[in-house]
């Protein structure tokens, strides 16, 4: 008898514990309140992996796996430059990292803002790789994307492992709101 009312009263208070630490601990910041005010546009996605499998599921996406895209590239010199830069995500895409960033860091929740940029030309369809790249950096540099990581994620040792060979890397942790966030700024 005695025995069964210790371990009654050590589970309650073991309930009695994650009760408060549930109520206690800090709620995440919704992805509003991170991204910086007055987007050009916001758009915010949740389960992306699901979105994706069920994206290629699809058959469109199939009849697009079924178009000749070498042929178009070989007739066309426009496109063969668009055709090469899209061979290179596709490549970047194919790497085993590349899912587990998918797992990681974009299959739960992400947001992109966009911030008015300054574009000298916008006519894509006649630029060649290089200009296309030069127009990609201009947009990029104004926009904001934030994640909600995957709790088993170690964000700041996965990117630091990613990029540590980039000079011009700044990685800041910072305490917003009672949350800790991640910034990492890529000049």
């Amino acid at each position: 008898m005695k025995n069964l009312v210790i371990i009654l009263l050590c589970l309650a208070v073991l309930a009695a514990g994650s009760f408060i630490f549930i109520k206690m601990a800090p709620k995440p910041l919704a992805v509003e309140d991170i991204v910086p005010s007055d987007p050009l546009f916001y758009i915010k996605a949740s389960g992306i992996k699901q979105a994706l499998e069920y994206l290629g599921a699809t058959k469109i996406w199939a009849d697009l796996k079924n178009i000749d895209f070498e042929k178009l590239a070989r007739s066309d010199k426009n496109f063969a430059a668009q055709y090469a830069v899209f061979n290179q995500v596709v490549k970047g895409m194919s790497d085993p990292g590349s899912a587990a960033i998918l797992d990681n860091f974009l299959s739960r929740e992400i947001a992109i803002a966009v911030y008015p940029a300054k574009l000298d030309y916008i006519d894509i369809f006649s630029m060649d790789g290089l200009a296309i790249l030069n127009s990609l950096q201009d947009v990029l540099s104004n926009m904001v994307f934030v994640t909600r990581i995957n709790p088993k994620a170690k964000a700041a040792e996965f990117f630091a492992g990613m990029i540590a060979k980039q000079n011009n890397v700044d990685f800041k942790k910072e305490e917003y709101k009672g949350q800790t966030i991640n910034t990492i700024a890529l000049e």
